[in-house]
């Protein structure tokens, strides 16, 4: 890790490891502002991303475990306004690849091909499952994430904007395909959650899991002292590390203290300490910190691979609920069991579990360009884990 500082791949970062419920190994390595010389701390925050995607997953799962919603429900049946859903004719990968028809020339660009796009109504409605595992079709293509960026205002509520998602024309027909949904699927988990519970979206988080597992510092918007706490983001500029210009998109998608916006997807702010609470909790299959978050039977089904339907189904890496399970990790040049599962963030936070070790990893870091779920640090993280724990 120190060589990673010193050729300015990360500023700073920190690790937790457990197995069978006890620390194995917990170190922090560099800064968390280069500039004032402030260096990381296991308190530290972080903004976590994507890594608040598992969280909005078990308050959905702590909602289906108590009867109040089910996996197989549709979309429709909890939220106004998604009826009618359309879904484009023609699939179009998010690297702009496309088969062409007689509808579509093979001269088309990508932005004529989007504006001429043909819809045709859903095969079936999107479930509380299709958004869990992202086969709903929602900004799951460069459709999907062109409309749905267009909706986004400042002075958006989470009802609000879920309401103007409902419309965006899905990529794919539900469930037959599997992508990446960044903000859309999860933020809509989010209202659900909302909807279900009769409560916003931060304080039921609060409540039900974050509060119950002793994870103070993680939260939407922080406070005074919590910001003096805050790693800085960075990006390489020039082959040295420099505060990255987070955009005004991104900005308005997920930073609740500008927007005043709840984003389930990647809104939340938080420690390595507290995530190792909620990482434990999920490899102690659901109890940790005297407390049951969820059963033991709910987290097995979360890091279940679902491979049904989905033509691009392959067994090396496929999503559970809110999940990223791997079923053939070498496929993939990652250094974990089969069998292994966890989540990472664009900003390079990651965490990873293998139930059957009972090993579990946290790892913090912020820089905007390491490339999320597939940088290469965490790749070595999860070497240096097995290596040495396995």
């Amino acid at each position: 890790m120190e060589g990673l500082i010193s050729a300015s791949e990360m500023a700073g970062a920190a690790l937790i490891v457990r197995r069978n419920g006890e620390i194995v190994y917990c170190n922090k390595w560099g800064c968390a502002d280069i500039e004032n010389k402030r260096p990381v701390e296991f308190n530290t925050i972080y903004w976590l991303a994507s890594m608040s995607k598992p969280i909005t997953a078990v308050a959905v799962m702590q909602l289906v475990e108590q009867g109040k919603l089910r996996l197989d429900t549709p979309v429709k049946c909890i939220l106004v306004g998604f009826e009618n859903q359309k879904v484009c004719a023609l699939k179009i990968g998010l690297d702009g690849s496309y088969q062409p028809n007689e509808e579509f020339p093979s001269g088309m660009s990508l932005p004529e091909l989007i504006e001429s796009m043909k819809y045709v109504p859903v095969n079936r409605p999107v479930t509380v499952q299709d958004l869990l595992s992202h086969c709903s079709g929602m900004e799951m293509g460069p459709v999907g994430v062109k409309f749905s960026r267009d909706y986004v205002a400042a002075d958006d509520n989470l009802e609000r904007r879920v309401k103007k998602w409902s419309k965006i024309p899905l990529d794919f027909q539900p469930g037959t395909y599997a992508e990446y949904s960044p903000i859309v699927g999860f933020d809509i988990l989010g209202r659900i959650i909302e909807v279900v519970s009769g409560t916003d979206l931060q304080t039921y988080l609060k409540e039900n899991i974050l509060l119950p597992l002793g994870m103070n510092d993680t939260d939407f918007i922080l406070n005074e002292e919590q910001q003096k706490r805050s790693a800085v983001v960075y990006c390489m500029g020039n082959g040295c590390l420099v505060p990255a210009d987070i955009d005004e998109i991104t900005r308005l998608l997920c930073d609740a203290s500008i927007s005043g916006y709840f984003s389930g997807a990647a809104g939340l702010r938080g420690t390595v300490k507290d995530y190792d609470q909620f990482t434990s909790m999920l490899c102690n299959e659901g109890y940790w910190n005297n407390v049951q978050i969820l059963k033991p039977e709910t987290v097995e089904l979360m890091h279940r691979p679902d491979l049904t339907n989905r033509t691009n189904a392959t067994a090396s890496n496929s999503w559970g609920l809110g999940m990223m399970v791997f079923g053939a990790p070498h496929e993939l040049n990652m250094n974990v069991v089969p069998g292994t599962y966890g989540w990472s963030g664009a900003f390079g936070t990651h965490m990873f579990i293998d139930p059957a070790h009972k090993l579990c990893a946290t790892f913090v870091m912020n820089r905007a360009d390491i490339g999320g779920a597939s940088s290469h640090i965490a790749r070595k993280v999860e070497k240096l884990v097995f290596e040495s724990f396995t």
